[in-house]
């Protein structure tokens, strides 16, 4: 039935929360949705005008919870992820909690109680919509004031990336072939933020963990963004927000001709796809030009307003929380 709040419970204070939790809350609040982002969910204040969104809800304790408790306080539950953990590849740290039987077992319940449940791609949605039909695809979308921002610049030319650990087995490969670019470019910098040992170059500059998800866009100060990507099933349901966020910098992308990337970047007009980590140097040499650098930047600009911002996934948002279907 329809519902005039939402509470989302998120599963961390990380990238995910900050793109499907307090974005989208932020998004309804400004329409006139009450909305309220927490970590720990009392009871307290949910009734049945309220939506609960439940963020990868999956450990024993917290599925529980909800199957019972939530399913019967909330007026509506939707369950959101963004993360295909039926195909989470061995060397990815997560796989060590969601390639567990018991724990996939408990989210295939969780989604089935839930009255929708949100996703942020088409393959993804393929995959939970066995366990509910109700799905809706609400792409991940970027802040406004991030088209506007003057983000910083270095004295040296310098590619960027930034991630967790959980990317290290995307860099299989292509680090290869970036060292040797870098090699034969002495006078140019490697910028890596977040997990600084998923590639051992030289002229590597390192940031560590960020904490929040603004800062660190604000931090980003990259000349181009290289973005690699492991061929799998699992990243075949990830988002392409890395280069999003880099497109809305004005930042030109070369990254991986995988899943996401593929269905965002226009080769050669918004930004580059490189087929193999062999052609990375071929696409960082096109990068050095400028006058190349701003025409991907300018056209990628296009693609994220008005399509890729946050208040345009306004209306997705409110027909999947406030029972619009």
């Amino acid at each position: 039935m329809p519902t005039s709040q939402v509470f989302f419970w998120a599963a961390d204070k990380h990238g995910c929360a900050y793109y499907r939790c307090e974005l989208p809350a932020r998004v309804l609040s400004d329409a006139g949705t009450k909305t309220a982002v927490v970590r720990t969910l009392l009871m307290t204040h949910v009734d049945q005008d309220t939506t609960v969104v439940g963020q990868r809800v999956m450990a024993p304790g917290p599925s529980e919870y909800w199957r019972t408790t939530v399913r019967r306080g909330a007026g509506r539950l939707v369950y959101e992820m963004d993360d295909d953990i039926w195909a989470i590849p061995p060397d990815n740290p997560g796989s060590r909690v969601w390639a567990q039987r018991e724990v996939q077992t408990d989210v295939e319940k969780n989604l089935t109680v839930a009255d929708a449940v949100t996703v942020t791609t088409e393959a993804l949605a393929d995959r939970v919509s066995q366990f509910n039909q109700n799905v809706h695809i609400i792409p991940n979308a970027v802040p406004e004031w991030l088209l506007s921002w003057e983000r910083p610049q270095r004295d040296r030319f310098t590619i960027g990336w930034g991630g967790s650990a959980t990317h290290k087995g995307d860099w299989v490969g292509w680090d290869r072939y970036l060292l040797r670019w870098l090699q034969r470019h002495p006078d140019i910098d490697l910028h890596l933020m977040g997990d600084t040992t998923v590639a051992d170059a030289p002229n590597t500059v390192t940031t560590g963990w960020t904490t929040g998800v603004e800062t660190y866009l604000k931090k980003i100060d990259f000349d181009v963004l290289f973005v690699p990507l492991a061929h799998n099933t699992f990243n075949q349901s990830k988002s392409p927000i890395k280069a999003l966020e880099a497109m809305a910098l004005g930042i030109p992308v070369a990254a991986a001709d995988r899943g996401p990337y593929r269905h965002l970047i226009e080769h050669q007009k918004t930004g580059l796809l490189v087929d193999e980590p062999h052609q990375l140097g071929k696409a960082l040499d096109t990068m050095l030009d400028p006058t190349e650098r701003d025409r991907y930047a300018r056209n990628a600009r296009t693609v994220v307003w008005p399509f890729h911002t946050i208040t345009a996934r306004l209306n997705d948002w409110r027909t999947a929380l406030l029972g619009g279907s």
